[in-house]
């Protein structure tokens, strides 16, 4: 599992969050008492498509591929940026890098954000730090 994706799954199922009431065990779910749930009675929080501007990213940033910073794209559009003269999604863009420096995962799916970074932060992070502290 790459780090990026571990963290990402840490953060979504954090134990000090007071709000999750399950945790995964043995390809199950169960509560506070260790009563088996039913997968189709948890809430799971749905997360909105990832924007730019949900990031504090502005038109023109440059974003840094995570695992080589030699590759650099610049954002275009609220969700889109340009590499290569191209303008493409982050998730593929990220795909193509992977491939690039011979890491791609047998999938071949991944979560863009989470393997660029705009002043020093994954934009992911970036994002939910920004979500937060406008909450609270």
């Amino acid at each position: 599992m790459e780090a990026e994706t571990a963290v990402g799954y840490l953060h979504a199922i954090s134990l000090n969050d007071s709000t999750a009431h399950w945790i995964a065990a043995d390809q199950r779910m169960i509560d506070e008492t260790g009563q088996t749930v039913s997968e189709s009675t948890v809430l799971k929080p749905k997360q909105t498509r990832f924007t730019f501007d949900s990031a504090g990213v502005p038109f023109g940033a440059v974003v840094v591929f995570v695992r080589d910073p030699s590759f650099q794209a610049t954002v275009v559009g609220d969700s889109e940026v340009e590499f290569e003269g191209q303008r493409t999604k982050l998730s593929p863009l990220a795909r193509l890098l992977f491939e690039r420096i011979g890491q791609s995962n047998a999938s071949g799916a991944y979560q863009g954000p989470a393997y660029f970074s705009y002043e020093d932060e994954i934009l992911s992070e970036r994002r939910r730090r920004l979500a937060e502290e406008e909450a609270g």
